[in-house]
């Protein structure tokens, strides 16, 4: 109700203004010219705690924060100076108790009875800058958190993808500076490469309901591409989404693992090779010494036979050396085929004992109903023999060896020394051994080439090598467990034979044992030296040979007319071209020419699987006048059978 203007309307007038002034939740300020207090209103009373009029007449500024003073000075001159009509600021004012505080004051100019003051309104927001001063800590705690981070962190609006921040690690993994991020977007900045990137870290973090895990991403940057394995939460801020996210920058680490892992085969190739070549040069010396003494002895007309054996023993040593050599390196030529497991360490089992001593006991156990493992017989028996071995070198005179046999199924990799084994069904055979164990710096080595355990002369390092190759070569793998004193156990994972694979087992190749002819054969080997051996070794058997060094004398010998019944050829020959492409042009000459490849390599040369009129698989060198007489008959056997 709005006071009338009579006389008891004058004092109720008067009534309802103080009482407005009194419950008004701002202070009333009056400021003559000196800046002194010429008026308070009563709510200055009930906030600040000071008497009634106790500061009318005082300077505002004794009031007034110190470190205030200065802001407080430069809004009153502003409005004065009619700069302003208004201004607002936010200082510390003293309490009557002595203490601060904060009060928000807007001023402006009043002109009363030919005076000039300032008229000041004041409200106490000491607990509203108390959040904000708690707001700020924590924002300032939170940042100065994120920057010292090592990971990158950014946020940007869901919507648009714009940058909202992102802390000093991101700036330095992607060689921005901060105002050139920020209200930008990550494809505009061109982070993702393309657009469909980003859409797929987004269509990620929507599957996985607003968050992502260890999610790897290729982010190109000025710093050129990094690899980062990032973590994606959403938020909302004011009804806003925002993503968060935080990752690791893995560029720099992979890149030292990989120097890492190539020191280490640069390391692991410079022991093998001088292995190689210490025992390459002992077989060397064994065969050039006994080829002079050869020489002098045939001058003489001696006998020659004692001379000739020790230079075979030392060529069958260096095939073997080799072929351990391509098993490490899983590159030597497997047959697999199913095989009872159980029936090869049965058969194994006397030939296993005579290399024992007669104090070490050799048992067998195997489960019945025992799968059919699918592998190389013939590499199976050699691994089962090297396994022996070394488990009667560990126990030196007397002691026991288990062999064991198993069903095993696995449905994820087991324990870490068999990891990257596929889920599967696979038969196991442990050779167990209680000799004196290994600790765990023997065994991480024990699969080097070359690495053993054993004094100088008593082995070359290369029986467990070839075990791990061949195992992993066959699909397998091996693991080892042992302890220093209590023995060592070396498992080998060998792939089950499906069961159609196990009623198809392969019947035994018909073989004929007539190795000799009289068939004209075709010989392309660029060694010279090699082709006049292997030459010799045929023209011993009674066939005709047309000995060739390259394509071009090979192709001359199918231009002459000669009916060529077989052609041999080397696969890796000197120059451009390599066997098979001669085999072809020969082909266009002899379309229905047999042909058997040879290779030093062949388990590599296999993998090319194009090897034009093959027949049956790669001859592996070196090899013997009986192997090469074999396979010549067979391939000459099975070609006419074929034609007829």
């Amino acid at each position: 109700m709005q006071p009338t203007s009579n006389g008891a309307g004058v004092t109720a007038s008067m009534q309802f203004h103080r009482e407005l002034l009194e419950r008004s939740l701002d202070i009333i300020t009056v400021l003559d010219d000196e800046g002194r207090i010429v008026y308070q209103s009563p709510a200055f009373e009930r906030f600040f705690g000071y008497p009634q009029d106790a500061i009318i007449g005082q300077p505002v500024v004794e009031y007034i924060h110190p470190h205030d003073w200065a802001a407080t000075a430069a809004a009153i001159g502003r409005i004065r100076a009619g700069e302003r009509e208004t201004e607002a600021v936010t200082v510390r004012f003293r309490h009557f108790d002595g203490s601060w505080r904060f009060i928000e004051a807007v001023g402006r100019l009043w002109a009363f009875d030919g005076q000039s003051y300032l008229l000041v309104n004041t409200r106490d927001v000491t607990e509203k800058q108390q959040i904000l001063d708690q707001l700020s800590a924590t924002n300032e705690f939170l940042t100065k958190t994120i920057d010292s981070s090592r990971n990158v962190v950014s946020i940007t609006r869901a919507r648009t993808g714009e940058f909202v921040e992102v802390n000093q690690e991101w700036l330095r993994v992607s060689g921005y500076e901060r105002d050139e991020v920020i209200g930008r977007t990550a494809n505009e900045l061109g982070i993702w490469g393309t657009t469909e990137n980003r859409d797929r870290v987004i269509a990620a973090v929507e599957a996985g309901g607003g968050r992502l895990r260890d999610f790897g991403v290729v982010t190109y940057t000025r710093n050129g591409p990094r690899e980062l394995i990032i973590n994606v939460e959403t938020l909302e801020s004011d009804g806003e989404q925002l993503i968060l996210m935080t990752g690791s920058d893995e560029t720099d680490r992979r890149v030292v693992e990989e120097q890492l892992r190539q020191a280490q085969k640069m390391e692991a190739v410079g022991q093998l090779t001088g292995g190689v070549a210490h025992d390459f040069n002992n077989l060397l010396g064994i065969i050039l010494g006994h080829a002079e003494l050869l020489r002098e002895v045939a001058e003489q007309g001696g006998e020659l036979g004692p001379l000739i054996e020790p230079i075979l023993q030392a060529a069958d040593r260096g095939a073997t050396l080799t072929q351990q050599l391509l098993a490490f390196s899983r590159r030597q030529v497997l047959a697999p085929r199913p095989v009872q497991l159980d029936t090869v360490v049965t058969r194994m089992h006397p030939l296993l004992q005579s290399t024992l001593t007669p104090a070490i006991r050799l048992t067998c156990s195997y489960v019945d109903a025992l799968w059919s493992c699918l592998v190389d017989p013939g590499q199976l028996e050699n691994a089962l023999l090297n396994l022996v071995l070394n488990a009667r070198d560990a126990l030196g005179n007397d002691g026991s060896i288990h062999i064991d046999i198993a069903n095993r199924s696995v449905a994820e990799p087991v324990g870490d020394r068999v990891s990257g084994l596929d889920a599967g069904d696979y038969v196991t055979v442990s050779v167990i051994d209680d000799g004196p164990g290994m600790d765990e710096a023997t065994m991480a080595r024990a699969f080097e080439p070359f690495f053993t355990t054993k004094p100088p002369g008593r082995g070359t390092g290369l029986g467990l090598s070839m075990v791990f190759g061949f195992a992993q070569q066959s699909g397998g793998q091996v693991e080892i467990d042992s302890n220093p004193g209590q023995g060592t156990r070396v498992t080998v994972w060998l792939p089950r034979a499906l069961p159609a694979a196990e009623r198809a087992i392969e019947r035994p190749l018909q073989r004929s044992f007539h190795a000799t002819g009289g068939e004209t054969l075709l010989v392309l080997e660029d060694q010279p030296e090699l082709l006049n051996v292997v030459q010799r070794m045929l023209e011993d058997r009674g066939y005709r040979v047309l000995p060739a060094t390259d394509a071009e004398s090979a192709l001359a010998w199918l231009d002459s007319g000669d009916p060529i019944a077989l052609m041999l050829s080397d696969i890796v020959l000197a120059g451009s071209r390599r066997g098979p492409d001669v085999v072809r042009e020969a082909r266009e000459r002899v379309p229905a020419l047999p042909v058997i490849y040879m290779s030093g390599f062949p388990a590599v040369e296999a993998e090319d699987g194009n090897l034009p009129g093959a027949v049956g698989p790669i001859l592996p060198k070196p090899f013997t006048g009986a192997t090469l007489a074999q396979r010549v008959r067979e391939a000459l056997d099975a070609s006419a059978a074929k034609s007829n």
